[in-house]
Parts: structure tokens; sequence; C-alpha cells
């Protein structure tokens, strides 16, 4: 996290805060750093810049700007960041930004008069996360116990049309919230343990490295807290600060003073383990500050129905293109076609697993002579199924291997084959052929 303001004295901090932001902008990852500024600039002028197509997962996701005075860049040597952003009134225009590698964590203090700032703060996250996060690879959890789903306002619409992006629910009662932290828990045992390992640092690395297999990260937004908490929610929500960044879960806690707290032993000591484990920011008035800092931040953004509108309909455009495509054939066949030998063993292509090898099916090697796929309606056995098949034919020349399909379902998945003359396919019974069907099977 970054900010400053010239009422602050700590030099030394100041300094280095700036090189760490130069050091960003000089980086190769210079153009994304920008482009997220630019983003955040966009939706102050009231317009969302179009969702994250075709790119990588950021490092870092703006939330809003301060101001350094002008005076303060000379702390740091040969440094051009005053010619990089905006400069008004001898005032350096900063960008304050979460780092999704490290630091994702944000505790927001208010009362209750300034609970339309402290919203509007959240919603820009929220805005913000939707733009730069690509898409179909955001899930937003919403805790909302006091206002049952009026925290969020703006976005009920976009959640009525893809109730998923938004986790399928809001959360707005003791045992709900309890239930769905303790599958965020798990998720992070599960993340740590087979993704990062000793090999990624954070989910985020992970993704970069695996692109075509990224998992999703989530944002948990936690309104009016600690409304709907207890003791045992409270400790897991401490063990989500503690680890879930590098897992690609980010939490937004808005604790509102007023709302009494639990009223069992320590519970306000909570209130500190929390805040040592995230970015700690008040809202003062109508200004949300930093509390490192005690500096303001500007992130008040209003964003017209009309300008939402567009943008939810593009994202629920774009992602539903995404879920319509399919893992190209491609990826899978080997270069060189039919020249596997099945004298021992068939190990057949059928995709691209988490790291991005390729995931075989293996037949006649030990006990693994016979497959048995299973599914739902609509889960993709059919798919399966006829990728098997043409990933078997391509690979096996058919001197090595033979195929005798029968179709109970109709004849309606394999009558595609009736229409060619495939050398591997030496039986083909559609519904029709049920009796030849038995009796091939009696005598094999």
């Amino acid at each position: 996290m970054t900010n400053g303001n010239i009422e602050f004295d700590d030099r030394n901090i100041i300094r280095d805060s700036l090189l760490k932001l130069y050091s960003m902008c000089e980086e190769s990852n210079a153009a994304e750093f920008r482009r997220t500024i630019q983003n955040t600039q966009a939706r102050e002028r009231g317009k969302l810049p179009l969702y994250a197509e075709n790119k990588a997962f950021p490092q870092y996701v703006m939330i809003g700007k301060t101001w350094y005075h002008q005076s303060y860049f000379n702390i740091v040597p040969d440094s051009d960041l005053a010619e990089i952003f905006p400069c008004r009134d001898n005032k350096i225009q900063l960008p304050v930004y979460m780092n999704l590698m490290t630091e994702a964590n944000l505790f927001v203090e208010y009362d209750e008069n300034s609970f339309s700032e402290c919203q509007g703060f959240t919603h820009n996250i929220m805005w913000s996360f939707l733009s730069e996060i690509p898409v179909s690879k955001l899930s937003i959890s919403i805790f909302d116990c006091e206002r049952r789903g009026g925290g969020i306002t703006p976005f009920l619409e976009f959640r009525k049309s893809a109730p998923d992006v938004f986790d399928d629910k809001i959360y707005t009662d003791r045992e709900s919230v309890n239930s769905r932290l303790k599958r965020f828990n798990d998720e992070i045992d599960e993340r740590i343990q087979a993704r990062l390992g000793t090999r990624y640092r954070s989910i985020i690395e992970y993704n970069r490295h695996n692109p075509s297999q990224g998992e999703p990260v989530h944002l948990l937004v936690i309104n009016d807290f600690p409304s709907g908490f207890s003791t045992d929610s409270m400790n897991i929500l401490l063990n989500i600060l503690k680890n879930g960044s590098k897992c690609g879960i980010y939490t937004v806690i808005s604790y509102n003073r007023d709302v009494k707290l639990p009223e069992y032993e320590r519970a306000e000591a909570y209130i500190d383990l929390l805040k040592e484990q995230s970015n700690v920011f008040e809202i003062k008035g109508r200004k949300c500050c930093y509390q490192d800092f005690a500096s303001p931040i500007e992130s008040d953004i209003h964003i017209s129905d009309r300008t939402s509108t567009v943008f939810i309909e593009s994202y629920l455009n774009r992602r539903k293109s995404l879920n319509s495509s399919s893992l190209s054939m491609r990826r899978v066949i080997d270069n060189s076609l039919f020249e596997r030998s099945g004298r021992y063993s068939l190990e057949i292509p059928v995709g691209v697993g988490d790291a991005g090898e390729i995931v075989q099916l293996t037949l006649g090697k030990g006990s693994s002579h016979h497959a048995l796929i299973a599914g739902a309606t609509g889960s993709g056995k059919s798919s399966l199924l006829h990728t098997l098949i043409l990933s078997a034919m391509l690979h096996y020349k058919p001197e090595e291997l033979n195929l005798y399909l029968m179709d109970f379902k109709s004849g309606t998945e394999f009558k595609v084959y009736e229409n060619y003359r495939l050398s591997h396919i030496k039986l083909l019974a559609l519904d029709e052929c049920r009796n030849l069907a038995r009796v091939f099977l009696k005598i094999s």
C-alpha cells in the first residue's frame, strides 16, 4: 500500500514509499501498473474501463489516490515520478493500490453517520476488482447481516444476472457466515498444499505461470462487522487474513463502531488482531484516511446507471463467450500422429492439467484395464468420450487400435461416425442395432 501527505514528517518512510513506487514504474510491469492508474482515472470521470480481456492476473488493484507536495520528490534522487503522475497546485497525485501478491486486506473503521462514505469506498474497490481481474476469474462474497443486501445496492442487478460472480448468495446470518468462512479456510489449505507448495509465493504468481489453468480469486466484503460473527468465526477470519492473500482471497472489512461487539471475552482484542493483519483505514467526516499516514484518500466515484449497465452487459457477454469456449485438440495431440505403440498399454491424451501438463487415460497397465465415466447431465461426459475417441485414433494406427462403439442413447452420440469410413472403427452399433451390440458383448 502506498500514499502520502504533506503534513507527514517521517521523511525516511516517505522516501521508501516513493522509491518503491518509482521502482514499480521502471520494472517490466510498468505498462500494466500505469494502465491500472488510467483505469482509476477513467472511473473518476464517470466511465468504467473495459473488463480485463485476455490479460494476465494483475499484481496491483488501484483503490484511490492521494497527494504529496512536490518538494518531497527532492528526497528521491534521480526520480522522474513528478513527470509520470499528475501535478496540481504544487502537489503530485499518487495512486493508492492493493498489492495482490502480499498485503491485500483492508480494515475500514467508521460510525453510522459515515456509512455512505464507507459504502462508496467499498463499492469502488468492488468495481476495481471487476475491472482488473480477468473475466470469469473473480468471485465476490458479501457478508451483510445488518442490511440484508442493502449494502451493495448498485450491484444487485449485476448479481441477478450473474449470481455465481457474487458467490450465488448474500450471507445475512451467523450460521451461513460461519459456514462460508470455513469453506474459505479449506480452500486456503488446499491451495497452499496443492498449488503453491515451495514453488510459488502466491496464487497470482501461480496463475501467471499457468495462464491456461488460472485459479479464480475471491474478494470477501464484510459489511457492518462484527455483525453476524461468533467466537469461532472470528478465529477463522483471523486465519483467512493471515494466509488468504497469497491464496487469492482478499478481504475488505467495514467495521461499524456503532454495532455492538459480541458479548464474549476478548472481543476487543480480536479487533486489534484483525487490524494487525490489515491495512487500516478510517472514515473521518467525508474523507477516508489511511491510518499509517493519517492522509486522506480520494475515491469518490459516481458511476451513472447507464455506464454501469454498459459495463455489466459487456462483462456478461465476454463471460458467456469464455464459458462457451473449449480447449483446442491441438493442445492435446502429439506433433507426430499415429506413432504411439499399443504393444504394452494405451496412453490416450484427453486434456490439460492444473500445471499445464497433458492428462492421459492409461489402459492396460497394472490394474488399469477399464474406465467408468460418471457425471450429472450437462457435465461433459459426451465431450470427454468424443475427445477420447478422436485422440485415440490420432495417436495410434488402425493396426495398433480397434474401436467398437456402442450407443444406447437413441444413437445420437455416435451417429456422427456413421458418415465416415474410419479404419479404426470395427463396430458401430447405434440404437437400432441393440441386438448386435448385445451379441458382441456376450462373445467378448
